[in-house]
């Protein structure tokens, strides 16, 4: 549980390093001794691939995609209906909540058991800034009511919530193209939810001055902690033992997000350690920023973050290189790690250091979870084309390389004796996508807490293949299908097996 309420102090304190320390890693096993010419031939193969596709129309991809937009609808519906539905019947509607919230935005049900007790829903026409307040409401009843016995329930609860959020926010760039038609338009309003703090060039300027102004004034004792929390203080100093975990103040909880906002971190808050999340927020911040040159002078690539997914590891770099650094592109004839730190980055912005953190973490995800089947009936290998990843996925599934829905496979079913919901079949449904949002989604809330490391490891495999192969409705399931991060991050701190870190992973869903 300790997750899901952690500080974003902690987030904020990595991303205030990346700018000295990106360790960047690409596959251990790729061999130092590829010549330049075949990087070259690579480069040039990136370039031919993206002809098609020009910068105005990546763009497009992420924030005027009617497919994208269906998708994200299709999900925020199934979302809210799980709510409804949802056996924890929090947040309630008590006394005060009201001024917390824009109740207007919110359905209320009454509790079956309890006729005298309401509980309350988001809606379609709910804000990001009206969900924001609901996971606030949420957080402060979950704690006060926690137990061992619902705390699986309470961290779905609130995991399911921040996927919802973070619906809500990629949709606000998509609805605003959609009625008016200007791509500049929907990424400043975005920005405008997002990062509301104004220009950031003035803003930091005077978030210098102000740290100075602390640091040279003697009156202040602690002057670390009144840098990060300011005025802040005193709601620290009143929490129950000193753990921002334990907080169940929504003050507290709204403070904090101020807190990040100010260092301009608040993303990072709201969406928390999701790569696929974050990597779409930045590359679209990264838009903003450089909207001149990227779509009206054109003299630097843009791609999306689901197109950057789609080329292989090393080329991921590549492109990002051709999106920050354009003119000074190397190659990768050496582990990225080692020529990374070789490049003078001064210049660079954070969005593109924060894409190079990501990349490097997905990479590292992607590596080690294919190294994962060595463990299992079947091997993949890490270099393998997406497309063979795929079929050669399917092929172990489902006995053939077409696509079948892996729930319903033997291999799959084989794993754990659970009750089946659907009729039994002699052969793999194959007229129903095993990408499809509904069926994943229903089996994700009814299953996937009780299912062990191999059937663990084969829904994120699903949703891999997906992502390599730019499926747009694996890019959506990823946002609720957690992970990512978690397993990574302990594969760098732990000398441990893959099957050890799922073991792990499983722990903390």
């Amino acid at each position: 549980m300790v997750s899901f309420f952690k500080t974003p102090i902690f987030i904020l304190i990595i991303f205030l390093y990346l700018n000295e320390k990106v360790i960047c890693s690409i596959n251990e096993n790729q061999n130092e001794n590829d010549t330049i010419s075949q990087n070259v031939n690579q480069h040039e193969n990136i370039n031919q691939n993206v002809n098609d596709n020009d910068n105005i129309e990546q763009l497009k991809s992420m924030i005027g995609n009617d497919e994208l937009h269906k998708n994200l609808t299709i999900l925020e519906k199934l979302i809210l209906e799980s709510l409804e539905k949802d056996k924890l019947k929090y947040p309630l509607l008590k006394q005060g909540t009201e001024q917390l919230i824009d109740i207007s935005k919110f359905n209320k049900k009454n509790i079956t058991d309890a006729d005298d007790e309401t509980y309350i829903i988001p809606t379609v026409q709910s804000t990001f800034h009206d969900i924001v307040k609901y996971e606030h409401l949420i957080k402060e009843q979950s704690i006060e009511i926690y137990n061992s016995d619902i705390s699986d329930k309470i961290k779905k609860k609130i995991f399911i919530v921040r996927t919802l959020k973070t619906i809500k926010l990629m949709l606000i760039p998509l609805n605003s193209y959609k009625q008016n038609n200007d791509l500049k338009s929907a990424l400043e309003e975005l920005n405008n939810e997002s990062s509301p703090i104004g220009d950031h060039g003035t803003f930091f300027r005077k978030l210098l001055t102000h740290v100075r102004t602390i640091k040279e004034n003697e009156d202040i004792e602690n002057k670390g902690e009144t840098l990060i929390l300011g005025d802040n203080k005193i709601d620290v100093m009143n929490s129950n033992d000193f753990f921002f975990t334990t907080n169940s103040n929504v003050k507290f909880m709204e403070n904090l997000d101020d807190i990040t906002n100010q260092y301009g971190l608040g993303l990072i808050n709201h969406l928390g350690p999701h790569l696929i999340a974050l990597g779409h927020f930045t590359v679209l911040k990264l838009a903003l920023k450089n909207y001149k040159n990227y779509f009206e002078a054109k003299s630097i690539k843009f791609f999306s973050w689901q197109k950057i997914l789609e080329f292989s590891m090393s080329d991921r770099f590549k492109v990002l290189d051709m999106m920050c650094n354009h003119e000074s592109v190397y190659y990768s004839e050496k582990k990225r790690r080692k020529t990374y730190l070789k490049v003078d980055r001064s210049s660079t912005s954070m969005e593109c250091n924060i894409l190079e953190y990501l990349l490097h973490y997905f990479n590292k995800y992607q590596l080690e979870i294919i190294k994962t089947t060595q463990d299992t009936d079947f091997d993949l290998h890490g270099m393998m084309e997406h497309k063979y990843i795929k079929d050669y996925f399917f092929s172990f599934m489902c006995n053939d390389p077409k696509e079948c829905i892996i729930y319903h496979t033997n291999q799959f079913k084989k794993e754990a004796n659970e009750e089946n919901t659907f009729p039994e079949q002699e052969e793999p449904n194959r007229e129903i996508s095993a990408y499809n949002l509904y069926l994943n989604y229903y089996y994700f809330m009814k299953r996937y807490s009780s299912y062990g490391v191999k059937k663990t490891l084969y829904v994120h495999l699903l949703n891999l293949t997906g992502l390599l192969n730019y499926d747009t409705r694996s890019y959506v399931t990823s946002l609720y299908l957690p992970g990512y991060y978690n397993a990574v991050e302990m594969s760098f701190t732990e000398e441990k097996e893959f099957s050890k870190l799922f073991e792990s992973l499983i722990q903390c869903k």
